[in-house]
């Protein structure tokens, strides 16, 4: 996963222990050696690196001497997990089989387009913050759009992972980061929704760190330092409008 890296060894053991339990629904998960910042951290590293963990709500946890014990909630019944994950899975199959034979790059293109095409931002949208909401029922919000995202991107061959920072339109923000050719690029398709002229927006389509320093803050990324694999690039605009957010 991409936060995965970037955990103490120690945080690595845990978010280990984490994934192994919540795909196996477990009631509940023994860590040790652990304090509460450190649950946190490794448990929303967790949910972000595996997007098919949407069916888990929140957790409680009780610390008892050097064990903690975590107590999950899971936000939906073992059979509307089961159905859902299936459902996720076919549409990932014939996600596939629509970019079959194409280009990495153009695979990525196809996600982002297909995604931009036809979610909306919603804040009241049911499950908005899961890939659920995104994939079918055409709305959420930027957690679920990234986690949507992630999701189609590894299927189809595409490393990516979710990122999360601080935006200049005011509080917490969820995009993506992608590897194309060795390189890391940032990927936004929540400040891609709008349309202009007709078009889709590609303005936030691999773009570098500096570039997004305009608009946000975040802590421990993969650096991205290219614009080679930026859309307007590969299409071959010399010069071209990119949005300043406000």
């Amino acid at each position: 996963g991409l936060r995965r890296p970037f955990l103490t060894p120690a945080l690595r053991d845990a978010y280990d222990t984490l994934v192994e339990g919540l795909y196996a629904r477990s009631p509940s998960v023994e860590l040790r050696d652990i304090g509460v910042a450190d649950i946190d951290e490794a448990y929303n590293a967790a949910v972000l690196d595996n997007p098919l963990l949407f069916d888990v709500s929140m957790l409680r946890y009780r610390i008892l001497g050097r064990s903690t014990t975590i107590s999950p909630c899971y936000g939906m019944s073992q059979a509307a997990t089961e159905r859902y994950r299936s459902k996720v899975l076919d549409r990932l199959d014939s996600f596939r089989s629509d970019v079959r034979g194409m280009s990495e790059y153009d695979r990525e293109l196809a996600v982002h387009d297909m995604l931009v095409n036809s979610v909306s931002y919603s804040m009241e949208a049911p499950n908005g913050r899961t890939l659920i909401g995104p994939l079918f029922n055409g709305s959420g919000v930027c957690r679920g759009i990234s986690l949507a995202a992630s999701f189609l991107l590894n299927g189809v061959g595409v490393q990516a992972g979710v990122a999360t920072g601080l935006s200049n339109r005011g509080g917490p923000h969820a995009w993506n980061m992608v590897r194309l050719d060795g390189e890391w690029y940032h990927m936004d398709i929540t400040w891609d929704l709008s349309e202009y002229g007709g078009h889709v927006k590609h303005d936030y389509m691999n773009v570098s760190d500096s570039f997004m320093r305009r608009t946000r803050t975040w802590q421990s990324l993969p650096t991205a330092p290219s614009m080679d694999r930026n859309y307007h690039t590969m299409s071959g605009v010399v010069i071209y409008r990119l949005e300043d957010p406000s």
